[in-house]
């Protein structure tokens, strides 16, 4: 996900299953909620962006949603899921898993891995040290984006607020088992809700974002959960098991076959 028109590209081309075991075990937020008068959504949104930017390391899982309009308007619905983990300042491991997809990204300091289990497939790619920095050049140069990314910059209200024009703070409510804030945010092309969780830990647990100038008019909704600190064990940074079974394709060939 990113909050601009690109968020159909990245559900066609990055669809995967839950990888990571996920324990909720929570670091000390160096930030305090905000309570009482008036309060302002773009600071609740700062401060999440603080406590996860201040972060060397996190994980969570994902649950997608992607509803949008199709012939003579109906409202056809897809669900996927994805894992994610992510190491400053340059290591990412994610997959998502859909009823006919199962992608699989590993980006260690300059190397992507991309590979498209369904279709037995892999690409490598060199690309920037940087986590953010890889982050903008495949979606700049391959159209590349995909869910949440978002909040894997280490400024994600940065990227965020950059084209907000209205926002409003809504109340306290529930997401799961957790108390949250939820914000609403409205852009020239967007509107989008964010619940971000109360106290001590101001981490993002759902996000909903209505485009308003798409012809089948898209509404994406991520909800994430099992939050985690601690580094997995399973994830392989110098070798994914099973690639040497799978075909080798250049990365512009795996790009454009994900988005037909």
């Amino acid at each position: 996900m990113k909050i601009r028109q690109g968020l159909i590209t990245l559900t066609r081309i990055f669809s995967a299953a839950p990888l990571l075991l996920m324990v909720s075990v929570y670091p000390a937020s160096t930030e305090s909620s905000p309570n009482g008068g008036s309060i302002d959504p773009k600071t609740i949104l700062s401060e999440m962006s603080a406590y996860l930017g201040n972060l060397d390391q996190f994980g969570f899982h994902a649950k997608i949603t992607l509803e949008r309009t199709v012939d003579k308007g109906e409202r056809v619905k897809t669900q996927e899921a994805i894992d994610a983990w992510i190491e400053r300042p340059n290591r990412l491991h994610a997959q998502l898993v859909g009823d006919q997809t199962h992608r699989e990204l590993i980006y260690d300091a300059t190397l992507i891995t991309l590979v498209d289990w369904k279709e037995n497939v892999f690409s490598r790619l060199v690309v920037p040290n940087t986590i953010d920095s890889m982050l903008d050049l495949i979606s700049e140069e391959y159209g590349i984006t995909w869910p949440l990314a978002d909040f894997l910059y280490p400024n994600p209200a940065k990227v965020l607020l950059e084209q907000v024009e209205k926002s409003s703070f809504v109340g306290d409510e529930r997401v799961g088992q957790f108390d949250c804030h939820r914000l609403d945010f409205e852009q020239p092309n967007v509107d989008w809700r964010i619940w971000i969780e109360a106290g001590a830990h101001p981490i993002p647990r759902k996000i909903v974002i209505d485009y308003k100038n798409l012809s089948d008019s898209p509404t994406f909704a991520g909800v994430m959960t099992d939050w985690i600190f601690e580094a997995p064990t399973n994830v392989n940074w110098t070798e994914v098991k099973g690639l040497e079974d799978l075909i080798p394709v250049d990365f512009i060939h795996i790009v454009k076959d994900r988005s037909k």
